[in-house]
C-alpha cells in the first residue's frame, strides 16, 4: 500500500485569495480597489473572478494577479466554474457546491458534473458555508479531487480577507503558483491566517505539524475523524488499507480559525 500525496516540499509559502468580485460585475469595489484590499490583508496573490468576465489587471503594486472568471449560466443547472489563469493553464473549481443559479443541487446533481472539476471549494465565506460533507461524500465514492477556501468577496465586510489557499512555492511568480495550485500543493484557511502549516508523507504515515495549538484531526473513509490530537502542534496518523484517503483538519485554540490538507489517497497496488 502506497500513499499518494500532493505535497512536495518548497522553499516558501504564498498566499492567496482565488474567488472575489469587482465593480466590473456585482461586487462594490472596483479591481484597483479589491486587489489592494487583499494585498493590505498580507496577500501574496489574487485572482478577480467576476461573473462571466475575465478582469484585466488592474495593475496593483506588491501582489501577484492572475486571470480568473465564475462562470456561470442561470439557465443551466451546473454548478459555477471557478477558472484561475484563464486561456492558459486553466485550474478548474467547483465553487460553492451547494449553490448554483437554479437553486441547490442534489449529491445526484453534482455527481454528473464532478469529473468536470479538478477542485472544491470546501468554505464559502459568503454563503457561510461548509462543504466538508459534500467532500467526503465523493471522496469515499472514489472522486478523487483537491479541496479550497473561498472569500467569494462581494461587499468586503470585516468578515472578508480572512480565507483563501497557501501555496508551496519556491518564488512568488505565475507559473510557479499555478504549478503547483494545478498539482494541489497548497492548503486552505478559513477564519483567519495559518500560515505555519506543515504536512508530509512517510510510508503510510502523514505528519502534520504548525506553530499555535490546535486541534488536529485526521479524517478518512465516509467522513469519520480517526484520530484527533488536542492541545497539539505535531500528531501523525498510520493510514490504514480501508481508508480511501485521510485528510487533515487544524483548528487554532486561541481563535477558532481552522485549515484544511488536500485529501492524501491511498493506492492499494
Amino acid at each position: 500500500m502506497n500513499l499518494i500525496s500532493p505535497y512536495t516540499p518548497k522553499s516558501n509559502v504564498y498566499k492567496g485569495s482565488i474567488h472575489f468580485h469587482t465593480t466590473e460585475s456585482d461586487g462594490n469595489k472596483t479591481p484597483t480597489e479589491a486587489m489592494t484590499f487583499y494585498k493590505e490583508k498580507g496577500y501574496d496573490f489574487a485572482s478577480i473572478t467576476d461573473h462571466n468576465l475575465a478582469t484585466a489587471d488592474p495593475e496593483v503594486a506588491d501582489i501577484l494577479f492572475i486571470l480568473g472568471e465564475e462562470y456561470s449560466n442561470p439557465n443551466y443547472k451546473k454548478p459555477h466554474n471557478l477558472w484561475i489563469d484563464v486561456g492558459e493553464t486553466q485550474w478548474v473549481g467547483l465553487a460553492h457546491p451547494l449553490s448554483t443559479d437554479t437553486g441547490t443541487p442534489t449529491l445526484s446533481d453534482l455527481e454528473q458534473y464532478l469529473p468536470d472539476y479538478e477542485h472544491v471549494a470546501v468554505w464559502n465565506t459568503v454563503e457561510d458555508e461548509n462543504y466538508e460533507t459534500v467532500i467526503d461524500h465523493f471522496l469515499s465514492l472514489g472522486y478523487q479531487f483537491n479541496i479550497y477556501s473561498e472569500d467569494d468577496s462581494h461587499s468586503y465586510g470585516a468578515n472578508m480577507g480572512l480565507s483563501g489557499v497557501y501555496v508551496y512555492a519556491d518564488s512568488l511568480s505565475k507559473t510557479e503558483i499555478m504549478t503547483n495550485l494545478h498539482a494541489g500543493n497548497y492548503y486552505s484557511f478559513s477564519g483567519g491566517d495559518i500560515s505555519d502549516l506543515n504536512i508530509s508523507v512517510s510510508g503510510t504515515v502523514i505528519n502534520v505539524s504548525v506553530g499555535d495549538n490546535s486541534t488536529i484531526e485526521f479524517i478518512t473513509l465516509d467522513g469519520v475523524v480517526s484520530e484527533t490530537f488536542t492541545n497539539s502542534k505535531t500528531a501523525s496518523f498510520i493510514v490504514r488499507g480501508g481508508d480511501v484517503y485521510c485528510r487533515v483538519r487544524v483548528t487554532r485554540d486561541s481563535d477558532g480559525a481552522v485549515a484544511w490538507s488536500n485529501p492524501i489517497f491511498v493506492d492499494k497496488n
